[in-house]
């Protein structure tokens, strides 16, 4: 492995990150391909996707082509910026990682939290989701 590289066992998972990068948590459910790093260099934390076998269907492989082309031209306050993309060292990868920014929470977590969300919640998030 080269040594700009390292592995990294998450849950069962093995991402493989930069060197710079060091582990915070797994983001999502226990099978999520979705982990939090931060990067040691620059202290910015980041969140890294990883597309496992992302091209044994076809049908997966074009998907994870669009959303990497579409996030790629995208630049909008309310949409997560793609910071880089890599492939393992090998030639005969199969896995794909895609590192965007990090949200400290989605709208997923606030709306099932137990928080009581008010009028000036509901026009927030209304305006933000037509914003982007």
């Amino acid at each position: 492995m080269p040594e700009h590289l390292k592995k990294c066992d998450v849950g069962g998972h093995v991402y493989i990150v930069p060197a710079t990068y060091k582990f915070q948590k797994q983001i999502g459910k226990p099978f999520s391909t979705l982990c939090a790093f931060q990067n040691t260099e620059t202290s910015r934390s980041v969140a890294v996707k990883k597309f496992a076998r992302a091209f044994d269907d076809v049908v997966d492989g074009k998907r994870i082509v669009q959303e990497i082309q579409i996030l790629s031209r995208l630049h909008h306050d309310n949409v997560l910026q793609i910071l880089d993309t890599y492939l393992p060292e090998d030639s005969d990868f199969n896995d794909v990682y895609l590192v965007k920014e990090l949200m400290d929470v989605d709208l997923h977590r606030v709306i099932q939290s137990n928080q009581v969300l008010h009028e000036e919640h509901y026009r927030w998030f209304s305006f933000n989701i037509f914003r982007a």
